[in-house]
């Protein structure tokens, strides 16, 4: 208070005085000076801060939200392609008034126009998403509603198109459009048959309700068609097995047994009475005889396999035998004698087994697994010629690679069993050449003694540098959506790229059978179109690569000739063996005290490291986590998890996979196949396998394994467990044997 009277005692005084108004001039731009200094300060302060806080295009894309994007400097977005992903990223996570939203979309349209075609592909489905969303923005209903019929128009059957059909209708109505109303209807009943049970056929309503798992009314609706006596009995056969389909979703074994007990005796109720019409002259047309004798035969294994599944053998084969007496003699039966053979194997009765195997035809379907089943009981009754003979036979008629080696390497055992060392170590020696990087191959290693030498992963080349001149363009886009990690627009991207590609090599070969034809053979000489072609087909792999796209991938290079895929091997081994999220897998497993070369090994097979991946059997991620897994484990790994989508979050689903395996291992002592065979089927099957089968042999246990996928799954775990060792350790090493303790 004195201070402020001090002060209006003084400032009259300086307006009456000249003199003391000089002195406060003076004192006035020493002020403004300090202010100005001030505000310099000030300004240096915010632009530093707006340094620090300010984001690269990467980051934002990584993680887009509305105030991230106003932390973009504009030069990471001056060129077109940066600028489309950075104002589509913005218009999909901002949520902003109607006008501005308009203006947004009017911006990133300016923009689309400066893209080259190929990237005003990747953009365009999204870009049509865009401009629907602002046609629902206008007060004008009438747009509303016809953006709701372009999007219509482009879904297949679905819930969104359900929804986008009500709300239509709902327009529709509204806007007096009384003649468009009765086509929506009829959508609106294609897709949705359950909401016109009236109207529409009765399987379409079930199959409809199962779809959107209300399995309770999908029974009740086939129990009515099954128990109605106007029906059919074709449409009572075909509600019976939408019955047994929706219990098997459900996973309810009993539910399906039970269905089975009625499936079977109704078809052969059929059966014998259009059996005994053609008998008494009064069948004409034949086929419907023929269509129930092929049902009578495949709803009879079905069922004697379920029943044998539930450790009810006998009573399937009881089953399976008084059906094959109802057939006539010249019905094939090689499926029957297939099914015994099998259950005769499971009680080690070998001699009935293969004399059943003797029974099926050499032009049947199954006669080259009969082939394969009847070598495998030679060699556990070690009688090694005979299997070796079987094991050859096999080699010669089956046309299938994968079978091809694998009878080569049994065939090689049986020559190494009978004591006919130097003949198998030829065998083993071929088997390894073909196959360096295959189960059987690395198997085949092991039984040479030789050691496993470290791979050098080499770089892949830059793909402009690949394609040089050829498709230069589209490959700078490709490259540009790896290196911010844009998966979506790549998975879009990579699709048009592929059928670019394939086009070109195709073009070659027209160009190169044309060259042939006109070219004298004396003068032909290196064929150089062909390393053009493998050079786009190195560029399309390595594109994928790139991208993370691993299971077109592994499907594309499985299509290539084996030495040609074997040379990229070679030289590029992290193609087929990726290291995606290496650090996080890596920490996750010295956690749980796994070597991390398992979870990779798991990961590779599970997702092809697609951390979106999800199964039928509603399994997520990377580590294709099932959600009851996740509940059991979270503590444990020290996650929080809520909702099953929080599954694709790969700082979730790993750690959680993790700790789910390392109790595996822990389960069976550190045993690597029943582990392994476990994290895909159930402890329990393997426990069941483990007691019933009394082979000691590892590598025959893994062949007998009895479902196809696990049997499969552990050769590939352990597989690919040989080659990220190969890939990570320094050293050389011998074939790990504790892979092999069961």
């Amino acid at each position: 208070m004195k201070s402020l009277k001090l002060c209006l005692i003084i400032l009259p005084l300086l307006i009456l005085h000249p003199v003391h108004a000089n002195q406060t001039e003076k004192q006035s731009k020493k002020l403004t000076q300090n202010q100005k200094k001030k505000n310099r300060n000030l300004a240096q302060a915010v632009a530093e801060e707006k340094k620090t806080t300010s984001l690269k295009l990467k980051d934002f894309l990584a993680t887009p939200s509305c105030g991230a994007a106003d932390r973009i400097e504009q030069k990471e977005i001056e060129k077109p392609l940066f600028k489309q992903l950075f104002l589509n990223q913005k218009f999909k996570s901002c949520t902003l008034e109607s006008e501005k939203k308009q203006t947004l979309f009017t911006e990133l349209t300016a923009n689309l126009s400066k893209l080259n075609n190929f990237e005003k592909y990747i953009f365009q489905s999204e870009i049509s998403d865009f401009k629907n969303q602002i046609a629902l923005l206008t007060p004008e209903k009438k747009d509303d509603y016809e953006t709701l019929i372009d999007k219509i128009s482009h879904l297949g059957q679905s819930q969104d198109k359900e929804r986008l059909l009500q709300q239509a209708i709902t327009l529709a109505t509204e806007l007096k459009l009384e003649k468009d109303i009765p086509d929506l209807q009829k959508q609106l009943a294609d897709n949705s048959p359950r909401l016109f049970p009236q109207e529409k056929d009765a399987f379409l309503v079930a199959k409809d309700l199962r779809l959107n798992r209300m399995f309770r009314e999908a029974i009740e609706i086939y129990d009515q068609r099954i128990n109605d006596p106007s029906e059919t009995p074709d449409r009572i056969y075909q509600a019976l097995k939408e019955k047994r389909q929706t219990f098997k979703m459900q996973q309810k074994r009993t539910e399906v047994l039970g269905v089975d007990a009625k499936i079977v005796p109704f078809v052969e109720s059929q059966f014998t009475k259009t059996k005994s019409e053609k008998e008494a002259g009064n069948l004409k047309d034949t086929s419907a005889l023929d269509s129930w004798r092929t049902r009578l035969i495949n709803d009879t294994l079905i069922s004697a396999r379920a029943l044998w599944t539930e450790s009810r053998m006998s009573e399937g084969r009881q089953q399976a035998e008084q059906k094959m007496a109802l057939l006539e003699p010249e019905t094939n039966l090689d499926e029957f004698y297939f099914l015994f053979a099998k259950m005769a194997e499971e009680k080690k009765d070998f001699a009935q087994a293969l004399g059943h195997y003797e029974k099926i035809s050499k032009k049947s379907p199954v006669y080259l697994r009969t082939l394969w089943a009847s070598g495998w009981i030679y060699l556990r009754q070690k009688k090694f010629s005979a299997a070796h003979k079987q094991f050859e036979e096999l080699l010669t008629n089956t046309e299938e690679n994968g079978e091809k080696i694998k009878a080569l390497f049994w065939s090689a055992q049986a020559l190494k069993k009978s004591k006919q060392t130097q003949l198998a170590r030829q065998k083993f020696q071929e088997v390894e050449k073909i196959d360096p990087y295959g189960y059987y191959g690395i198997l085949a290693h092991r039984e040479l003694k030789l050691r496993f030498q470290p791979l050098t992963s080499t770089k892949l080349p830059s793909l402009q540098k690949i394609f040089n001149e050829v498709d230069s363009e589209k490959a700078s886009t490709i490259q540009t959506l790896i290196d911010l990690k844009m998966r979506g627009y790549l998975e879009i991207g990579m699709r048009q790229f592929k059928e670019d590609i394939e086009k070109k090599i195709q073009t070659s070969k027209t160009t190169k059978s044309k060259k042939k034809k006109n070219t004298p053979k004396v003068a032909m000489g290196r064929d150089v179109s062909s390393d053009f072609e493998q050079d786009l087909r190195f560029g399309l792999i390595a594109a994928y690569s790139y991208a993370g796209l691993y299971l077109p991938l592994f499907q594309y290079m499985s299509s290539l000739p084996p030495a040609q895929k074997d040379a990229m091997l070679d030289q590029y081994p992290q193609i087929l063996f990726p290291s995606d999220y290496y650090d996080l897998i890596s920490s996750s497993a010295h956690k749980f005290k796994l070597d991390p070369a398992l979870p990779l090994s798991i990961i590779r097979q599970e997702s092809a490291f697609n951390p979106e991946a999800r199964s039928h059997a509603e399994a997520y991620g990377l580590m294709q986590v099932l959600p009851s897994v996740a509940k059991q484990y979270q503590k444990r790994a020290k996650v929080s998890f809520k909702e099953p989508q929080e599954l694709f979050i790969p700082e979730i689903n790993v750690p959680i996979g993790c700790a789910f395996l390392s109790d595996l291992m822990r389960q069976w002592n550190q045993r690597f196949i029943p582990a392994v065979a476990s994290y895909n089927s159930s402890a329990r099957a393997v426990n069941n396998w483990l007691l019933t089968r009394t082979v000691k042999d590892p590598l025959m246990f893994i062949e007998e394994i009895p479902y196809e996928e696990t049997r499969g799954y552990v050769k590939l775990v352990m597989r690919n467990h040989i080659m990220y060792q190969r890939i990570t350790d320094q050293k050389s090493f011998s074939f790990p044997e504790k892979f092999l303790i069961l």
